[in-house]
């Protein structure tokens, strides 16, 4: 590559961050920071993205995005989302779908890349083929082959992947921030896929380049992605997840703790309100303690369905 053509790929890598930037403040208070960073990356070229929307989203979103030339379809039906129990109104299974007309569901806005690309994500889609599906939206090989192992088993409950990415996960804890999926119940994730393993390099190479791209657009938007990520998250299928915040210190045995950030009100969060110690017995499994009397053991029972994300 010549120096003037570097010059010019510079240039043009500048003009789009800095048009993008310029989207962003218009549309930020339209999405969710997860629904943000998903578009930013579409916007940027780094992906095809898919995103639900209510009308009113759309109505104003979309010709801001043909505005700045990028290319946008919208779904030709709605989809009526069921939120999980526990999760503070996190959704991982569809509910009714219906026609576009209907005033009910949202419409999902499947943004950037080449049209051919967004096609491809829609027919996928509307076959139910998870696989190519995954593949268009830039899911890794390695955890698109996860999920079709787990995903009979996943739907037992309450469709969701998150727990298995720390069920599959062999090393001890604490784990590398980036691939820490559980943050996502916390409003930010720099992940669009729950990985096959909290040690999963292709993941943590996507949720870096989603860091960088989100701090090159505003740095502290970007941190604050990295500080949910960057934290020791308790999952449960119905009791609700639980993110320790302020001073929490793990010594691959213990946590210690002062406040907990949880989703819904539940049995577990009352007892980790009244504890100030949990001890890791592995990734499914742990004590919680106040001072030196235990005060409850959960985990390794089919109803409790617990998964630990100790992540620094």
């Amino acid at each position: 590559m010549t120096n003037s053509s570097m010059v010019n790929r510079r240039r043009w890598s500048d003009d789009r961050i800095a048009a993008t930037k310029m989207l962003f403040c218009q549309i930020r208070d339209l999405l969710s920071p997860i629904q943000l960073r998903e578009t930013l990356m579409a916007v940027l070229g780094e992906k095809v993205a898919r995103i639900a929307v209510t009308d009113r989203c759309a109505l104003l979103l979309v010709p801001l995005l043909r505005e700045s030339e990028i290319a946008v379809a919208v779904s030709e039906f709605r989809c009526v989302h069921r939120p999980d129990i526990g999760k503070g109104g996190w959704s991982n299974t569809p509910g009714a779908i219906v026609t576009d007309d209907s005033n009910q569901g949202d419409l999902f806005l499947y943004i950037a890349g080449p049209d051919t690309d967004m096609v491809s994500v829609m027919d996928a889609e509307s076959r139910g083929d998870s696989e190519v599906f995954g593949e268009v939206l830039g899911v890794p090989s390695c955890c698109r082959t996860a999920y079709s192992e787990y995903s009979e088993l996943m739907r037992e409950v309450q469709n969701d992947p998150v727990p298995q990415t720390a069920w599959r996960t062999t090393s001890p804890p604490p784990h590398p921030s980036w691939n820490n999926i559980a943050a996502q119940y916390f409003g930010y994730s720099l992940l669009s896929f729950a990985p096959c393993s909290l040690d999963c390099i292709a993941a943590q190479e996507h949720s870096k380049l989603s860091y960088d791209r989100l701090v090159s657009i505003d740095a502290e938007f970007a941190a604050r992605f990295y500080s949910r990520h960057d934290s020791n998250i308790i999952y449960s299928e119905y009791e609700g997840i639980h993110r320790f915040v302020g001073d929490s210190n793990f010594d691959g045995e213990f946590l210690h703790y002062t406040s907990v950030d949880s989703t819904t009100k539940s049995k577990l969060r009352t007892e980790l309100n009244f504890g100030d110690t949990l001890r890791f017995l592995d990734t499914s499994r742990f004590e919680i303690y106040a001072g030196s009397r235990l005060v409850s053991s959960w985990g390794g029972q089919e109803d409790t369905s617990v998964a630990l994300f100790f992540c620094r």
